[in-house]
């Protein structure tokens, strides 16, 4: 697979998280209280509106101030590699365009929302998040509604449609969730290594022994790719027997303690590991390293 490609992606992909994050930003000031008024006719910087709206003075602030506009954003957790990578990105293309600090949710939807609150109250004009538990998702839009309307930017975690249709200044940058593209190109992958290589077939019975590390339940994406990556395997014509599965969390040392127990228990049984991101798949590799396993499970 193409990892460069890949990292060129993911970088346009928070390029634009950043450029939304602006365009809101740059519109804030002049959105005006009702259908009436387009926002193009009340700028900002060129209206009384902060005399008209009193209510909404974080908005204007860096407009009659000089400073940078305040993005708060939070990422799932800083432990997981691919949320670095996404905090770095974040930080890389706001750079001389806004003022933000990117927040560890740490894998905690209580610590997550306490950060969102900090950032709210500190007069952020645009949130975005990569939340920890899509289920929170709406108690994160009535906080942003009662500051101010805020608008809220998720990311890497989609909540529920509903959710979003729920808040008018609502948006979601990411791949989708449904179908599981990624999995079932992994799965593809699975399929294609078993059939040119016999000998991974290790005890004859024709079928993949696998263990299986999904991602977070909680995480909008994790079970259309365990249900994608299995089928393109099924689609393949090569039969599956789940030895274990269970969630790693999206974490590389959860998920080594889990298979640590696996290989404890089904040793050499185990043909293939498949996980859900890089950071749980680095978990197996060092847990079966560890085991004397080598390159013997794939």
């Amino acid at each position: 697979m193409n990892m460069e490609g890949h990292t060129m992606k993911r970088t346009r992909v928070f390029s634009i998280v950043v450029a939304v994050c602006l365009t809101f930003v740059l519109l804030a000031g002049c959105a005006a209280p009702t259908a009436e008024t387009p926002a193009q006719e009340a700028p900002a910087q060129e209206s009384g509106a902060a005399t008209e709206e009193p209510a909404a003075p974080a908005s204007e602030a860096p407009a009659d101030t000089g400073e940078l506009p305040i993005l708060g954003a939070g990422i799932y957790s800083a432990a997981d590699n691919f949320n670095t990578f996404i905090a770095q990105a974040i930080r890389d293309n706001a750079a001389g365009i806004m003022e933000v600090n990117v927040e560890d949710g740490q894998a905690d939807q209580s610590v997550q929302m306490n950060q969102v609150d900090t950032m709210l109250a500190k007069g952020a004009q645009v949130v975005a998040l990569s939340i920890v538990d899509i289920t929170a998702a709406p108690m994160v839009l009535e906080k942003a509604g009662a500051a101010g309307d805020i608008p809220v930017i998720f990311f890497n975690n989609e909540p529920d449609p509903e959710v979003m249709n729920s808040y008018e200044k609502t948006w979601f940058v990411g791949s989708t969730s449904e179908g599981g593209f990624g999995a079932q190109i992994q799965g593809e992958m699975v399929a294609e290594a078993w059939k040119a290589n016999p000998s991974l077939d290790k005890n004859g019975d024709g079928k993949i022994q696998i263990a299986h590390l999904m991602g977070d339940p909680g995480h909008s994406a994790a079970q259309p790719r365990a249900e994608a990556v299995k089928k393109a395997i099924e689609d393949a014509g090569i039969e599956i027997e789940i030895l274990a599965e269970d969630t790693g969390m999206w974490d590389t040392a959860e998920a080594k303690d889990k298979m640590d127990a696996w290989v404890s228990r089904d040793g050499d049984a185990i043909e293939f590991i498949i996980a859900a991101n890089d950071a749980m798949a680095l978990g197996a590799l060092q847990s079966i390293e560890a085991a004397g396993f080598g390159t013997t499970l794939k």
